[in-house]
């Protein structure tokens, strides 16, 4: 949890040539399967890039 009482998940790890901080839509999805392993009830629209 951070301060304000909100669950905060990542970062994760993935070696890149060239940093490019846009986030991909694509991966949104492999994080809320990987939070769901644990957090089955995960609502579909709580993950956003922070």
């Amino acid at each position: 949890l951070d301060l304000a009482g909100q669950a905060r998940f990542g970062p994760d790890v993935e070696w890149v040539a060239k940093p490019d901080y846009r986030v991909d839509p694509a991966r949104r999805n492999r994080f809320a399967t990987a939070i769901r392993s644990y957090w089955p009830d995960l609502p579909e629209d709580a993950l956003v890039p922070a």
